[in-house]
């Protein structure tokens, strides 16, 4: 009997064992081994390094793959076989604490996934470790360098923007579609004297009444439902303390690449102080005009007045100039005989006096003879 039949009894049905399918195997090893080789996450397998007592943990390259490679610009001839500290010097100074994470993934069994920078290697990455074995610790990671550095511009750009809208005393705001709030500015935030993380997720109808919750509504409906441009004055009241103010607001549509409303940006601004004084100018108008309206009716009576005033004056002093238009007529007329030069020529100046004042009379009684005759 051979050492196989020593090791392994034949089954009681008298058939043995099928012997290993070395082919098949080594297809299979080659097909993992193309797949080890070409994905594009980096692998490297680690191996906790048994240390002298009060020597510091470190651990063996077991293996590598060509993404590794192209992820930490490491080549693996230069490290497979070696402690991680003599292959990349500084590792162990290194804020991630690579050894003491990998190591404890290696013995605990448990994994771990994470992202981190490493200042050692000048990059970011996006980490998923698990035992592979007792003591071996497989670790495959993708360099996440550019995202981090876009993320990082991106919240800069966030910052710098949200510093010039904190800065605008007019109250900005975005909604999402079903009306809360995504980002409310420094004015909206001391108008409601809340902080922007008890104003995010929550709608109007915590800060304000609830007719002018409804009446708000309305209106970001319109840009959320039918994608409109929306220019309205509101007039809201705040809940916390009852203040009611006045706005005009313009709401637009944010939309999405493929034209769909996914949010809501508004600029409301304070029309309060301009209504009240408007109100007052059309106040001080109203007087103006009833002041007006009084003082030419005190005119309009004046004159009527002094129309009959001049009347009456006209009526008696006619009365007297006829009079001496008359005995001047008689004098000439029947004695005229009986009088010297000079009386006659005084007869004439009385005469002539008397005519003037009647002119004088019909200019101060009609005033279109005054205007017509000059």
């Amino acid at each position: 009997m051979d050492r196989h039949d020593t090791d392994t009894p034949a089954p009681a049905d008298g058939t043995r064992p099928a012997a290993p399918d070395v082919d098949a195997l080594a297809e299979s090893e080659r097909r993992y081994r193309a797949l080890f080789e070409n994905m594009n996450a980096g692998f490297v397998l680690f191996e906790v390094v048994d240390t002298a007592p009060g020597e510091a943990p470190d651990l063996l390259i077991v293996a590598a793959n060509r993404g590794f490679e192209t992820t930490t610009g490491l080549k693996r001839d230069a490290v497979v076989g070696r402690r991680l500290r003599d292959a990349v010097p500084g590792i162990e100074h290194d804020p991630a604490d690579w050894i003491g994470t990998y190591t404890r993934v290696a013995l605990t069994g448990v994994p771990v996934r994470f992202e981190q920078d490493s200042t050692t290697l000048a990059a970011s990455y996006s980490v998923s470790a698990y035992q592979a074995a007792p003591r071996q610790c497989a670790v495959t990671f993708v360099d996440i360098s550019e995202r981090h550095r876009a993320e990082a511009e991106l919240r800069d750009s966030e910052a710098r923007l949200r510093t010039i809208l904190d800065g605008v005393d007019a109250y900005i705001y975005l909604k999402d579609t079903q009306g809360r709030y995504l980002f409310a500015n420094a004015a909206v935030r001391a108008l409601w004297r809340v902080e922007l993380a008890d104003i995010i997720g929550r709608d109007d109808a915590q800060f304000f009444d609830a007719a002018t919750a409804r009446n708000i509504r309305q209106n970001d409906l319109r840009v959320l439902q039918r994608g409109e441009v929306v220019r309205a004055e509101e007039t809201n009241t705040v809940a916390h303390d009852g203040r009611t103010r006045s706005y005009i607001s313009v709401k637009l549509p944010l939309r999405r690449a493929d034209g769909s409303v996914y949010a809501l940006c508004g600029i409301s601004t304070d029309i309060t102080e301009r209504i009240r004084a408007e109100q007052q100018i059309r106040t001080l108008n109203a007087g103006l005009e009833q002041r007006v309206a009084e003082r030419t009716a005190e005119l309009i009576a004046a004159n009527h007045e002094l129309d009959a005033f001049a009347y009456a004056v006209s009526h008696d002093l006619r009365a007297p100039l006829r009079a001496i238009s008359g005995f001047v007529a008689i004098l000439r007329d029947e004695h005229a005989a009986l009088l010297d030069t000079d009386a006659l020529a005084l007869l004439g100046e009385i005469d002539a006096a008397s005519a003037r004042m009647g002119a004088l009379i019909r200019c101060a009684t009609d005033p279109g003879v005054q205007a017509g005759e000059g």
